[in-house]
Protein backbone atom coordinates (compact mmCIF):
# COMPACT_ATOMS: atom_id res chain seq x y z
CA UNK A 1 0.00 0.00 0.00
CA UNK A 2 1.35 3.34 -0.86
CA UNK A 3 2.21 5.93 1.73
CA UNK A 4 0.22 8.87 2.20
CA UNK A 5 1.37 12.00 1.55
CA UNK A 6 2.41 14.43 4.75
CA UNK A 7 0.39 16.46 5.53
CA UNK A 8 -3.12 14.93 3.88
CA UNK A 9 -4.70 13.77 6.66
CA UNK A 10 -4.94 15.26 10.24
CA UNK A 11 -3.75 12.85 13.20
CA UNK A 12 -6.36 12.25 16.26
CA UNK A 13 -3.95 14.38 18.50
CA UNK A 14 -4.34 17.33 15.59
CA UNK A 15 -8.79 16.89 15.11
CA UNK A 16 -8.50 17.10 18.89
CA UNK A 17 -7.07 20.28 19.52
CA UNK A 18 -8.79 22.00 17.11
CA UNK A 19 -12.23 20.85 18.64
CA UNK A 20 -10.84 22.01 21.88
CA UNK A 21 -9.71 25.68 20.14
CA UNK A 22 -13.82 25.31 19.06
CA UNK A 23 -15.03 24.74 22.51
CA UNK A 24 -12.23 27.35 24.20
CA UNK A 25 -13.78 30.22 21.82
CA UNK A 26 -16.27 32.59 24.11
CA UNK A 27 -19.59 32.19 23.36
CA UNK A 28 -21.36 35.48 20.61
CA UNK A 29 -24.90 35.71 21.10
CA UNK A 30 -26.73 38.58 19.30
CA UNK A 31 -30.17 38.94 21.56
CA UNK A 32 -31.94 40.28 18.09
CA UNK A 33 -31.21 36.67 16.69
CA UNK A 34 -33.04 34.79 19.65
CA UNK A 35 -36.24 37.18 19.83
CA UNK A 36 -36.37 36.85 15.83
CA UNK A 37 -36.37 33.24 16.17
CA UNK A 38 -39.01 33.45 19.05
CA UNK A 39 -41.54 35.04 16.26
CA UNK A 40 -40.62 31.97 13.63
CA UNK A 41 -41.48 29.27 15.49
CA UNK A 42 -44.72 31.12 16.92
CA UNK A 43 -45.72 31.48 13.24
CA UNK A 44 -44.47 28.22 12.33
CA UNK A 45 -47.28 26.90 14.75
CA UNK A 46 -49.85 28.91 13.76
CA UNK A 47 -49.20 27.82 9.85
CA UNK A 48 -49.34 23.74 11.22
CA UNK A 49 -52.18 24.21 13.29
CA UNK A 50 -54.20 26.02 10.65
CA UNK A 51 -53.57 23.64 8.12
CA UNK A 52 -54.05 20.65 10.49
CA UNK A 53 -57.31 22.04 11.53
CA UNK A 54 -58.84 22.75 8.28
CA UNK A 55 -57.28 19.52 6.11
CA UNK A 56 -57.90 16.60 8.87
CA UNK A 57 -59.68 18.45 12.06
CA UNK A 58 -63.19 16.99 12.79
CA UNK A 59 -64.37 19.84 15.08
CA UNK A 60 -67.52 22.58 13.45
CA UNK A 61 -65.54 25.59 14.03
CA UNK A 62 -69.02 27.63 13.52
CA UNK A 63 -70.16 25.76 16.68
CA UNK A 64 -66.69 26.74 18.79
CA UNK A 65 -66.92 27.51 22.30
CA UNK A 66 -64.60 30.32 21.11
CA UNK A 67 -67.11 31.82 18.77
CA UNK A 68 -70.31 30.58 21.52
CA UNK A 69 -68.90 33.52 23.49
CA UNK A 70 -66.73 36.14 21.97
CA UNK A 71 -68.85 36.16 18.72
CA UNK A 72 -65.84 35.48 16.04
CA UNK A 73 -63.47 32.79 15.64
CA UNK A 74 -59.87 34.11 16.76
CA UNK A 75 -56.36 32.56 15.71
CA UNK A 76 -56.80 30.39 19.35
CA UNK A 77 -59.68 27.99 17.87
CA UNK A 78 -56.59 26.60 15.37
CA UNK A 79 -54.87 24.82 18.02
CA UNK A 80 -57.98 24.04 20.53
CA UNK A 81 -58.85 21.17 18.63
CA UNK A 82 -57.58 17.50 17.97
CA UNK A 83 -54.70 17.11 15.47
CA UNK A 84 -53.69 20.37 16.59
CA UNK A 85 -54.10 20.20 20.19
CA UNK A 86 -51.48 17.08 20.33
CA UNK A 87 -49.00 19.13 18.62
CA UNK A 88 -49.42 22.45 19.82
CA UNK A 89 -47.88 22.49 23.60
CA UNK A 90 -44.56 20.96 22.32
CA UNK A 91 -44.29 24.19 19.47
CA UNK A 92 -44.76 26.32 22.39
CA UNK A 93 -42.45 24.45 24.62
CA UNK A 94 -40.10 25.11 21.74
CA UNK A 95 -41.13 28.97 21.39
CA UNK A 96 -41.31 29.35 24.98
CA UNK A 97 -37.68 28.42 25.53
CA UNK A 98 -36.55 31.10 22.38
CA UNK A 99 -38.07 33.74 24.11
CA UNK A 100 -37.15 32.41 27.89
CA UNK A 101 -33.23 32.67 26.09
CA UNK A 102 -34.18 36.17 24.60
CA UNK A 103 -35.30 37.75 27.87
CA UNK A 104 -32.10 36.14 29.59
CA UNK A 105 -29.98 37.81 26.80
CA UNK A 106 -31.94 40.63 26.83
CA UNK A 107 -31.37 41.52 31.01
CA UNK A 108 -27.18 40.43 30.73
CA UNK A 109 -26.67 42.94 27.69
CA UNK A 110 -28.65 45.42 30.29
CA UNK A 111 -27.09 44.58 33.02
CA UNK A 112 -23.61 45.10 31.81
CA UNK A 113 -24.74 48.78 30.41
CA UNK A 114 -26.12 48.79 33.87
CA UNK A 115 -22.70 47.98 35.59
CA UNK A 116 -21.03 50.17 33.05
CA UNK A 117 -23.37 53.66 33.71
CA UNK A 118 -25.28 53.19 30.81
CA UNK A 119 -28.12 53.95 31.99
CA UNK A 120 -29.21 54.50 35.53
CA UNK A 121 -30.20 51.57 38.96
CA UNK A 122 -33.54 52.65 39.28
CA UNK A 123 -33.95 52.44 35.29
CA UNK A 124 -32.00 48.66 35.85
CA UNK A 125 -34.39 47.41 38.16
CA UNK A 126 -37.69 49.14 36.28
CA UNK A 127 -37.15 46.94 33.35
CA UNK A 128 -35.30 43.82 35.49
CA UNK A 129 -39.18 43.82 37.16
CA UNK A 130 -40.84 44.18 33.65
CA UNK A 131 -38.77 41.32 32.02
CA UNK A 132 -39.67 39.55 35.28
CA UNK A 133 -43.38 39.98 34.68
CA UNK A 134 -42.99 38.79 30.46
CA UNK A 135 -41.46 35.83 31.72
CA UNK A 136 -43.84 34.98 33.95
CA UNK A 137 -47.04 35.43 31.93
CA UNK A 138 -44.90 33.47 28.91
CA UNK A 139 -44.73 30.59 31.41
CA UNK A 140 -48.22 30.93 32.28
CA UNK A 141 -49.95 31.01 28.87
CA UNK A 142 -48.97 27.31 28.42
CA UNK A 143 -52.04 26.85 30.78
CA UNK A 144 -54.16 28.00 28.05
CA UNK A 145 -53.19 24.93 25.51
CA UNK A 146 -53.28 22.69 28.19
CA UNK A 147 -56.93 22.98 28.60
CA UNK A 148 -59.65 22.26 26.69
CA UNK A 149 -62.02 25.00 26.84
CA UNK A 150 -64.67 22.73 26.52
CA UNK A 151 -66.11 18.76 27.14
CA UNK A 152 -66.20 16.03 24.79
CA UNK A 153 -69.58 17.22 24.33
CA UNK A 154 -69.56 20.21 23.50
CA UNK A 155 -69.65 23.71 24.92
CA UNK A 156 -73.79 23.73 25.69
CA UNK A 157 -74.43 27.03 25.25
CA UNK A 158 -72.83 28.02 28.80
CA UNK A 159 -69.32 29.32 30.32
CA UNK A 160 -67.70 27.36 32.82
CA UNK A 161 -64.91 27.33 34.59
CA UNK A 162 -62.52 25.63 31.71
CA UNK A 163 -63.38 28.75 29.61
CA UNK A 164 -61.81 31.41 32.38
CA UNK A 165 -58.94 29.14 32.95
CA UNK A 166 -58.39 28.82 28.52
CA UNK A 167 -58.56 32.69 28.53
CA UNK A 168 -57.07 34.37 31.54
CA UNK A 169 -53.73 32.69 30.89
CA UNK A 170 -53.94 34.58 27.55
CA UNK A 171 -54.98 37.96 28.72
CA UNK A 172 -51.50 37.86 31.14
CA UNK A 173 -49.76 37.41 27.72
CA UNK A 174 -51.41 39.95 26.39
CA UNK A 175 -50.13 42.32 29.05
CA UNK A 176 -46.70 40.80 28.51
CA UNK A 177 -46.55 41.80 25.04
CA UNK A 178 -47.47 45.13 25.59
CA UNK A 179 -44.53 45.54 28.27
CA UNK A 180 -41.96 43.25 26.32
CA UNK A 181 -42.92 46.25 23.83
CA UNK A 182 -42.54 48.93 26.25
CA UNK A 183 -39.25 47.41 27.96
CA UNK A 184 -37.69 47.42 24.36
CA UNK A 185 -38.62 51.15 23.66
CA UNK A 186 -37.63 52.38 26.86
CA UNK A 187 -34.82 49.95 26.93
CA UNK A 188 -33.47 51.28 23.29
CA UNK A 189 -33.96 55.11 24.03
CA UNK A 190 -32.92 55.38 27.46
CA UNK A 191 -29.13 53.58 26.66
CA UNK A 192 -28.74 55.55 23.24
CA UNK A 193 -28.52 52.23 21.50
CA UNK A 194 -30.91 53.27 18.57
CA UNK A 195 -28.89 56.55 18.24
CA UNK A 196 -25.91 54.70 18.04
CA UNK A 197 -27.56 53.03 14.98
CA UNK A 198 -28.67 56.17 13.61
CA UNK A 199 -32.49 56.31 14.34
CA UNK A 200 -33.58 60.03 15.03
CA UNK A 201 -36.25 61.65 16.51
CA UNK A 202 -38.59 60.70 14.51
CA UNK A 203 -38.05 57.17 14.45
CA UNK A 204 -38.49 57.48 18.21
CA UNK A 205 -41.76 59.08 18.08
CA UNK A 206 -43.33 56.58 15.85
CA UNK A 207 -42.42 53.22 18.00
CA UNK A 208 -43.79 55.23 21.06
CA UNK A 209 -47.13 55.89 19.13
CA UNK A 210 -46.68 52.25 17.97
CA UNK A 211 -46.69 51.35 21.92
CA UNK A 212 -49.35 53.04 22.26
CA UNK A 213 -51.55 52.20 19.97
CA UNK A 214 -50.76 48.85 20.95
CA UNK A 215 -51.55 49.34 24.82
CA UNK A 216 -54.93 50.72 23.79
CA UNK A 217 -55.82 47.38 21.20
CA UNK A 218 -55.42 45.47 24.51
CA UNK A 219 -56.82 47.83 26.99
CA UNK A 220 -59.91 47.08 24.60
CA UNK A 221 -59.23 43.45 24.36
CA UNK A 222 -59.73 42.66 28.12
CA UNK A 223 -62.29 43.81 29.40
CA UNK A 224 -64.33 43.27 26.26
CA UNK A 225 -63.29 39.75 26.69
CA UNK A 226 -64.22 39.66 30.28
CA UNK A 227 -67.67 41.20 29.75
CA UNK A 228 -68.11 38.51 26.27
CA UNK A 229 -67.55 35.65 29.15
CA UNK A 230 -69.62 37.52 31.89
CA UNK A 231 -72.22 37.68 28.95
CA UNK A 232 -72.41 41.09 29.09
CA UNK A 233 -72.98 42.18 31.96
CA UNK A 234 -71.21 45.39 31.72
CA UNK A 235 -72.30 45.77 28.39
CA UNK A 236 -74.83 44.49 25.73
CA UNK A 237 -73.22 41.97 23.23
CA UNK A 238 -74.21 43.00 19.52
CA UNK A 239 -73.40 42.21 16.27
CA UNK A 240 -71.67 45.52 15.69
CA UNK A 241 -69.61 44.57 18.61
CA UNK A 242 -68.53 41.66 17.99
CA UNK A 243 -67.65 42.52 14.26
CA UNK A 244 -65.41 45.92 15.97
CA UNK A 245 -63.88 42.83 18.23
CA UNK A 246 -62.69 41.12 15.34
CA UNK A 247 -61.20 44.23 13.81
CA UNK A 248 -59.45 45.23 17.02
CA UNK A 249 -58.22 41.05 17.38
CA UNK A 250 -56.35 41.48 13.92
CA UNK A 251 -54.89 44.21 14.30
CA UNK A 252 -53.54 42.65 17.93
CA UNK A 253 -52.26 39.77 15.95
CA UNK A 254 -50.40 42.68 13.36
CA UNK A 255 -49.19 44.72 16.32
CA UNK A 256 -47.90 41.48 18.74
CA UNK A 257 -46.72 38.89 16.13
CA UNK A 258 -46.23 41.06 12.74
CA UNK A 259 -44.64 44.45 13.85
CA UNK A 260 -41.91 43.64 16.17
CA UNK A 261 -40.66 40.64 13.67
CA UNK A 262 -40.41 42.64 10.69
CA UNK A 263 -38.54 45.57 13.07
CA UNK A 264 -36.16 42.35 14.24
CA UNK A 265 -35.78 41.80 10.82
CA UNK A 266 -34.88 45.23 10.10
CA UNK A 267 -32.63 45.50 12.37
CA UNK A 268 -30.86 42.20 11.74
CA UNK A 269 -30.33 42.89 7.65
CA UNK A 270 -29.40 46.81 7.82
CA UNK A 271 -28.17 47.61 11.16
CA UNK A 272 -26.04 43.81 11.67
CA UNK A 273 -22.67 45.66 12.01
CA UNK A 274 -24.24 48.11 14.56
CA UNK A 275 -25.67 45.70 16.83
CA UNK A 276 -24.59 44.75 20.08
CA UNK A 277 -23.54 41.19 21.12
CA UNK A 278 -23.30 39.48 24.59
CA UNK A 279 -19.89 37.63 24.39
CA UNK A 280 -19.51 34.95 27.63
CA UNK A 281 -16.52 33.27 28.65
CA UNK A 282 -17.16 30.51 30.68
CA UNK A 283 -14.33 29.47 33.65
CA UNK A 284 -14.97 26.89 36.48
CA UNK A 285 -13.41 28.38 39.43
CA UNK A 286 -14.02 27.89 42.64
CA UNK A 287 -16.48 29.67 45.25
CA UNK A 288 -13.67 30.84 46.87
CA UNK A 289 -11.93 32.39 44.05
CA UNK A 290 -15.30 34.24 43.10
CA UNK A 291 -15.23 35.99 46.03
CA UNK A 292 -11.69 37.07 45.66
CA UNK A 293 -12.30 38.09 41.85
CA UNK A 294 -15.87 40.07 43.02
CA UNK A 295 -13.67 42.12 45.64
CA UNK A 296 -10.95 42.52 43.41
CA UNK A 297 -13.09 44.32 40.55
CA UNK A 298 -15.34 46.01 43.39
CA UNK A 299 -12.28 47.71 44.77
CA UNK A 300 -11.59 48.44 41.05
CA UNK A 301 -14.39 50.23 40.80
CA UNK A 302 -14.58 52.30 43.44
CA UNK A 303 -11.01 53.64 43.17
CA UNK A 304 -11.63 54.69 39.30
CA UNK A 305 -14.94 55.82 39.74
CA UNK A 306 -16.84 56.99 36.86
CA UNK A 307 -14.18 54.91 34.54
CA UNK A 308 -14.82 51.90 36.43
CA UNK A 309 -14.12 48.35 34.40
CA UNK A 310 -17.08 46.50 34.05
CA UNK A 311 -17.85 43.87 36.83
CA UNK A 312 -17.81 40.19 35.86
CA UNK A 313 -19.33 37.22 37.79
CA UNK A 314 -18.08 33.42 37.71
CA UNK A 315 -19.26 33.61 33.63
CA UNK A 316 -17.22 36.60 32.33
CA UNK A 317 -19.83 38.33 30.64
CA UNK A 318 -18.95 41.95 28.26
CA UNK A 319 -20.80 43.59 25.89
CA UNK A 320 -18.87 44.37 22.05
CA UNK A 321 -20.12 47.12 20.02
CA UNK A 322 -18.89 46.43 16.57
Amino acid sequence: MANRPSGSTRTHGERKSKAHDKLSQPIVITVEWLRLWGYLAFWAMVIVCVVLTLIFGTKDLDNSVVKFVFGYNNICVYWDYPPSAYIAPIFYSFIMSIFLSWHIAFWLRLRSQASNGGISLWLFRLLTGMKVFEVIVLLCFSLTLAVDPEDEEGHDNKVDEKVYIHVFPFIGLQLGLVSMAISSTIHGVQTGYWENMGFGKWTVRGVIVYCVIFALIVGYKIPTSINYMLEGRWFERTEALGRLSHGVDVLFLLFAGVAPMLKTMYLLYYKRNQLSVIVIDLATVSKEATERYRKTNRATNDSLGAQGTELRDTIDIELKAP
